[in-house]
């Protein structure tokens, strides 16, 4: 295998990503699925280093992204699903990968490209929150790079566009601006052909007015406290920094004290009110989001070990079966964390079912069939099509609950078998990093060890927090389609309370 310049991609790697562009150059679709077939079978080379394999994958994606483009077909989910899975499963690779000072720059000229079609495509699909982590986490490796700039732009006006409240449309505004006005003076014409003009278009979009009073100007940063104690200002740092906090100002490239409240909720609801005023859907919301909290917090709680015994685990008989299981009040956290935000995931689908009048049974409704039974039976369906929110949700679904061949998350699997494990079997976790695998089975027990139960339950922290704010939006959306269909002129106001802090004890 002949390298050039050190480069330590492979040559038939090189020619198959000239193969793919020249394809796309002419437009060629039965040339570009044929290249698709090839790549795949490019797997069989068992001598394909690393960097190679994770570009293959970041080929094959790529691939499917241009048969979309070619056939304007941009709704095909099926494609779009490769599309997703190709990528992450190079993402995956690389995570994974330790690679040398000397590889770095090529792996850093994958990751740049890599990432920012990924957070694109999530983009397509409404999942405007996780692909502004992705963008950013481009801008982490180059500052400069001038398409996750001006895409992440487009995403910050997206979601000014789709929430409710004024002055975080505003703040969002403000970010959208200087995105998209830094990558036009950064762009290279002639490698990212289009994208000045996309870039400038959007950019176009904000009025003369508003630009010379608010966005041009220097952004007001609100003062607020991060709490009285150490404890609470450790912990709210640490929901920052983790972007945890049900607040739209958590997805800014900021951390400013601010944003650390978790400030989401529903909008005005509009309805009859003829057998008695009913806040049913703000009730299921509060429960929501307190478990959503709650879970966050017992997270928190169990990362660090004070490395000494708490006393409620004192005095406790417990056999030692030589397996490495780690047994205490903090794992006990750490599960139920676990369980609590998968919980939220039906409640949530209960919430859908009652706001849209789905007609589902109650002891029938899960986040699985909320989607299932509304296309396979004679019920109501989600109006997902004209809902930008109710779309997001219903990606989300797919990540957690499509089977894992079919998947965009290759971790939808072990979710799914964590949270059977937990509610239905035994899950150990264990202080051992042997295991084989991210997860095993063992005699009909579940091993995982701690640092991967702690990044899986973190990653549905961040699916759940996505899930009740594009809750809240796919509401808002609703209500101001509801609005518009209404035939009176004045519908009467019933004003709601807030929940005073001192009250929750």
């Amino acid at each position: 295998m002949s390298k050039k310049n050190e480069n330590p991609l492979d040559d038939r790697i090189i020619k198959l990503q000239k193969d793919f562009d020249n394809a796309f150059d002419n437009k060629d679709e039965k040339k570009i699925e044929k290249l698709i077939n090839k790549a795949i079978n490019s797997f069989n080379n068992k001598d394909l280093n690393v960097i190679s394999i994770a570009s293959l994958y970041y080929s094959i994606a790529n691939g499917y992204s241009d048969l979309i483009t070619l056939s304007n077909s941009g709704s095909n989910e099926k494609i779009i699903e490769k599309i997703i899975y190709f990528y992450r499963k190079s993402i995956n690779i690389i995570k994974e990968y330790d690679y040398t000072y000397e590889e770095k720059q090529y792996f850093l000229g994958l990751m740049l490209s890599l990432y920012t079609n990924y957070a694109n495509i999530l983009s397509t699909i409404g999942r405007t929150i996780e692909a502004i982590k992705y963008f950013k986490i481009v801008l982490t490796l180059d500052d400069s790079f001038a398409m996750a700039m001006g895409n992440l732009g487009i995403s910050y006006m997206t979601y000014s566009n789709i929430i409710y409240d004024k002055g975080h449309k505003n703040i969002l505004n403000y970010f959208s601006y200087h995105y998209l006005k830094n990558s036009i003076e950064n762009i290279n014409e002639k490698i990212d052909k289009g994208a000045k003009e996309m870039f400038m278009y959007y950019l176009d979009l904000y009025d003369t007015e508003y630009i010379e009073k608010f966005l041009s100007q220097k952004l007001d940063i609100p003062r607020h406290s991060l709490g009285m104690s150490n404890a609470e200002k450790n912990y709210r740092n640490w929901c920052l920094e983790n972007n945890l906090f049900l607040n739209p100002m958590n997805d800014l490239p900021i951390k400013e004290n601010f944003i650390a409240s978790d400030i989401v909720h529903l909008p005005d609801i509009t309805m009859s009110v003829k057998k008695n005023i009913n806040y049913k859907f703000h009730i299921m919301y509060n429960n929501l989001k307190e478990e959503f909290i709650s879970s966050r917090f017992l997270y928190y709680e169990s990362l660090e070990p004070n490395y000494k015994t708490h006393y409620s685990d004192r005095d406790v008989y417990l056999t030692n079966n030589l397996d490495n299981a780690m047994h205490s009040v903090r794992i006990e956290k750490l599960k139920s964390s676990f369980k609590l935000l998968y919980s939220i995931l039906d409640k949530s689908s209960f919430f859908l079912n009652e706001y849209y009048n789905l007609n589902i049974n109650e002891n029938e409704i899960t986040f699985r069939n909320l989607w299932e039974s509304s296309k396979e039976c004679n019920l109501n369906i989600l109006p997902y099509v004209n809902n930008y929110g109710l779309n997001a949700i219903r990606w989300l679904y797919k990540d957690i609950f499509v089977n894992l061949h079919k998947s965009p998350n290759p971790h939808s699997k072990i979710l799914h078998t964590l949270r059977n494990a937990l509610e239905h079997r035994f899950l150990v976790v264990t202080n051992s990093l042997t295991l084989n695998e991210d997860l095993e089975e063992k005699g009909n027990i579940w091993y995982i060890s701690e640092k991967n139960f702690q990044n899986y339950t973190l990653e549905l922290l961040h699916m759940v927090r996505e899930l009740l704010i594009y809750l809240v939006i796919s509401v808002n959306i609703s209500e101001n389609e509801k609005k518009k269909s209404y035939k009176r002129g004045f519908i009467p106001s019933i004003n709601a309370d807030n929940y005073e802090d001192e009250w929750k004890i």
